[in-house]
């Protein structure tokens, strides 16, 4: 089911130490920081970024304490921590990060929410956290991208519904 969606992370930061080997893979250390020393020398935004995107929880809080800023957005594809967490469905880095005060009203390109990203990635949890944060930050609607949102639920649900007929075909032959 995965390889209907679309991959969120295209493109390629081995620059950071993290390289993509398919399409729909999150992102694998190359090697592991040896020292905060060289940690430190990276940009702190992009390291929330990819902490967040690999889940790395005690990274977030490291990164947000130098100066990391959570409503960061990458210059190529305007994807924010809190979009990677939510596709990663790293529920307790969404959670560090709303606390830390991720925006919900961002949004990528491609006009998708970390809403959209933690609908397409199936984590119930992630969502309710979401709409909760939404609610505490008095966005409408259309600020946290729930049409696009409950679009891409109906169209899981079509889909559950039809594997579910197909079942139900094979089933009586």
């Amino acid at each position: 089911m995965r390889d209907e969606l679309e991959a969120p992370l295209e493109y390629d930061r081995r620059k950071n130490g993290y390289y993509y080997t398919q399409q729909w893979d999150l992102p694998r250390p190359i090697s592991l920081v040896a020292s905060l020393q060289e940690e430190k020398s990276l940009d702190p935004n992009q390291g929330l970024f990819d902490a967040a995107a690999l889940g790395e929880k005690t990274r977030i809080d490291e990164l947000i304490a130098c100066g990391g800023d959570v409503n960061w957005q990458d210059p190529k594809d305007q994807w924010t921590p809190l979009m990677a967490a939510s596709w990663g469905r790293w529920a307790d880095v969404v959670k560090v990060l709303l606390k830390a005060g991720a925006r919900m009203d961002r949004k990528n390109v491609s006009g998708d929410s970390a809403l959209t990203y933690a609908v397409k990635s199936g984590d119930a949890n992630i969502v309710r956290q979401l709409l909760v944060a939404a609610a505490k930050q008095c966005l409408t609607p259309d600020q946290i991208g729930l049409d696009r949102a409950l679009s891409e639920l109906r169209r899981k649900i079509a889909r559950l519904e039809e594997i579910r007929e197909n079942l139900e075909t094979f089933g009586s032959q």
